[in-house]
């Protein structure tokens, strides 16, 4: 039995021919139109409206086809947001893949039902000059990543080391690894170093090296996270 999972991602995936199909549709029905309205148009001694007519159906079915294309988008990007159901996930993440879709990408990657495969996937897929980029159009990718409770601790060292932009979101996620809290430490941006005191995976040796910091914000959060644990001195 097929299940409704695997037939939305069926319909992922023939999207492109549903959507070619119906244009093809669209043509002859609005040609077939055409014809039947010339037809009486000429019986009236219209015949100088045909131009004029042709032109109408024509503009109606480029604006027809646009429309349903960006129906059609927003309905993917909305999908992309939301959808719970890992097949769907899969097949939509393969579309954004396929397109280099940077708005699928971000949509994906900012669902907390992503699964860290398709996380993965769209990491890797990444062109490896826009880490380095500061205005990379892949900006909100980076951050959605980073912000995800999904992605995979190894992305997300990845990203702290390769993307200084991003620390702070990264600080706070829990699934940033006490390795990548030492990297944080050391962070220039007082508020890397500050927000990685509420990380639930701040270790005992990042928090005693923070309450000597010579930021006294830092001091102050390092010192209310050292309480919170029952450290001793």
């Amino acid at each position: 039995k097929t299940s409704k999972s695997s037939t939305a991602a069926v319909g992922y995936v023939f999207l492109p021919y549903l959507t070619a199909i119906l244009c093809v549709l669209a043509y002859v029905v609005s040609w077939a139109i055409a014809r039947i309205v010339l037809f009486f148009t000429r019986r009236e001694g219209l015949r100088q409206t045909r131009w004029t007519f042709y032109a109408a159906v024509c503009i109606l079915i480029i604006f027809g086809v646009a429309g349903f294309r960006v129906t059609t988008r927003q309905m993917l990007l909305h999908k992309a947001r939301t959808q719970v159901q890992a097949v769907d996930l899969k097949a939509i993440c393969n579309a954004a893949i396929a397109a280099r879709d940077i708005k699928l990408f971000t949509e994906l990657a900012s669902n907390s039902n992503a699964s860290e495969e398709i996380l993965l996937e769209i990491y890797s897929a990444i062109p490896d000059a826009e880490f380095g980029s500061l205005g990379s159009q892949y900006s909100p990718v980076f951050s959605a990543l980073a912000k995800n409770h999904n992605t995979p601790p190894e992305i997300i060292k990845s990203l702290a080391e390769r993307r200084e932009n991003i620390r702070i979101i990264i600080a706070l996620n829990p699934n940033t690894r006490a390795e990548t809290l030492v990297l944080l430490s050391d962070d220039q941006n007082r508020l890397v170093r500050t927000w990685i005191c509420r990380n639930p995976n701040i270790t005992r040796e990042i928090l005693e090296k923070l309450k000597n910091d010579p930021d006294a914000m830092v001091r102050e959060y390092a010192k209310s996270a050292w309480s919170r644990r029952g450290y001793s001195e």
